[in-house]
């Protein structure tokens, strides 16, 4: 949906997925909403980066990229580059492929 393993990127139904786990609930699905500004609501980046950050301190790996690029590139946050490659690196240690 999103152009991972081997799959042509679909980004109108990876788009609707992502909005209907915001709709049933999931916090992080609401990041990205807030992240893109899908769903009805508003781009937020400060929200975004909040729903982000907490995940991430509660271990999630998808969140530690996300704090990552929030932190390399200011969204929601005071730039901090060295901060971003330090969540990155959780996450590609975690195992997430779009960190590397």
């Amino acid at each position: 949906l999103m152009g991972d393993n081997h799959e042509s990127l679909d980004k109108l139904k990876g788009e609707s997925f992502i909005i209907r786990a915001k709709d049933e609930g999931s916090i992080i699905a609401k990041g990205f909403c807030l992240f893109r500004g899908w769903g009805g609501l508003d781009k937020n980046y400060v929200e975004a980066f909040e729903l982000f950050s907490k995940g991430a301190l509660n271990k999630d790996v998808v969140c530690f990229a996300m704090t990552g690029y929030f932190y390399r590139n200011g969204y929601g946050v005071t730039k901090n580059p060295h901060e971003g490659i330090r969540w990155l690196k959780m996450a590609t240690d975690a195992g997430h492929a779009w960190a590397m």
